[in-house]
């Protein structure tokens, strides 16, 4: 089994949602759109971090089925990157409190 084309543009919806971004499917529109991401900080952060785990974890959930054949759903991957990227935004605590309290509200501000 493959992963579906559908499959993967939920667990990406879900995450450009959260990032208040529109959920493009087109490698290249998605660049573009990261390249004009707003200068922020914190938000820009905030996306960045969650586009790179969210490429990390539907990369790692391609080879798992391709090479073991062991399948999780879109919701479990989504759960997976969500769970990374609470806790990364919890290890900025000590170093920067204020970008952890900004990110973190971010974060659940669209969930």
């Amino acid at each position: 089994m493959r992963y579906k084309t559908g499959e993967i543009a939920d667990v990406w919806r879900r995450i450009a949602h959260r990032c208040q971004l529109q959920p493009l499917t087109v490698w290249e529109d998605i660049i573009l759109q990261l390249q004009r991401l707003p200068r922020d900080r914190d938000s820009r952060r905030l996306t960045l971090l969650a586009f790179r785990a969210t490429v990390y974890w539907i990369w790692t959930e391609r080879n798992t089925r391709l090479h073991q054949q062991l399948f999780k759903t879109p919701e479990t991957v989504f759960s997976t990157i969500d769970k990374q990227i609470r806790n990364r935004l919890q290890s900025f605590r000590h170093a920067n409190p204020r970008a952890s309290s900004a990110m973190t509200q971010l974060w659940f501000l669209h969930s």
